[in-house]
């Protein structure tokens, strides 16, 4: 689509082409009172609620093992399952540090970040 190389702007200054701006006076009024434009007050602080807690039975609405059965699984793989399901995942780091095998795992996390020079331990002043 071409533009004309002529185009202009009209420039009709006719009464009934003229727009008038203007702005109400209790807005003006309204504006001249305020200091600023104030957050409302947050209720949370930073915290996360609680539907984010680390025990996700508690929290389930729907928990999957009352759904899912292992009674049609062979008798290795049903073996398998149950061994998985008895392993505790600690949720905080005192529980972690009682537990042999999550230190060992700490330790070769640690050492893993320290090879890729992800991460470097300082001391605490």
């Amino acid at each position: 689509m071409k533009t004309p190389s002529n185009s202009t702007v009209p420039t009709d200054q006719s009464p009934e082409n003229i727009l008038e701006v203007t702005t109400p006076t209790r807005l003006v009024h309204l504006y001249d009172k305020t200091i600023g434009y104030q957050l409302p007050f947050r209720q949370n602080r930073g915290k996360p609620p609680n539907r984010y807690s680390p025990d996700i039975g508690k929290t389930s609405k729907y928990p999957i093992a009352n759904h899912v059965s292992t009674e049609k699984l062979s008798e290795p793989l049903k073996a398998f399952v149950h061994q998985l399901s008895a392993i505790h995942i600690p949720t905080k780091v005192s529980e972690a540090l009682k537990d042999p095998k999550w230190v060992q795992a700490i330790k070769e996390e640690m050492k893993a970040l320290e090879k890729n020079q992800t991460w470097t331990l300082e001391t605490i002043p």
